[in-house]
C-alpha cells in the first residue's frame, strides 16, 4: 500500500509540470476551460511558472482551467455557478482570439449533451467524461 501512495504522489507530481494550454496547426487555442480577461498573449503561454500546483496560484491559469462561455454576456463576469473565474461573452473571446493569431477555441470544461456543442461558431466544446 505504501508503493501505490508513493507513486499516486509521484504520477501527480508529473502533472504539475504538463502544458495548460496548447496552440493546434498554429490556430485553433485549446484549454481545460476558455480564456482570461488580462492580457492574453503567445508570449505569456510560453512564460508561465511550472510547476503548477494549484490553478487558483495564478489568475492566468485558473481562467483557462474554470472560465466558461456565457451566451448574451458582453465581456466578462465573474463564474457564480463555479465560485472562482469568469464567464466570457463573444466579444472577449474575440478580442482574446484575435491577441493569440487563433480563429477558435477548443474546450471540454463543461458537460454537453451530445458529447460536444458549439457556440458562436468559434467556441467548441468536447465533452469526453462519461
Amino acid at each position: 500500500q505504501e508503493t501505490a501512495r508513493s507513486l499516486y504522489y509521484e504520477v501527480n507530481k508529473v502533472f504539475c509540470y504538463l502544458s495548460v494550454a496548447a496552440i493546434i496547426g498554429n490556430k485553433y487555442f485549446c484549454a481545460h476551460g476558455g480564456i482570461s480577461p488580462w492580457l492574453f498573449t503567445r508570449r505569456q503561454l510560453r512564460g508561465l511558472h511550472k510547476p503548477c500546483v494549484h490553478s487558483s496560484d495564478d489568475v492566468f491559469v485558473n481562467d483557462m482551467v474554470w472560465s466558461d462561455p456565457a451566451i448574451g454576456l458582453r465581456g466578462t463576469a465573474f463564474n457564480f455557478k463555479r465560485g472562482t473565474s469568469i464567464y466570457f461573452g463573444l466579444d472577449a473571446l474575440v478580442h482574446a482570439l484575435k491577441s493569440m493569431g487563433c480563429v477558435a477555441i477548443l474546450r471540454g470544461h463543461t458537460m454537453v449533451k451530445g458529447g460536444y456543442e458549439i457556440t458562436w461558431g468559434v467556441c467548441f466544446t468536447i465533452f469526453s467524461a462519461s
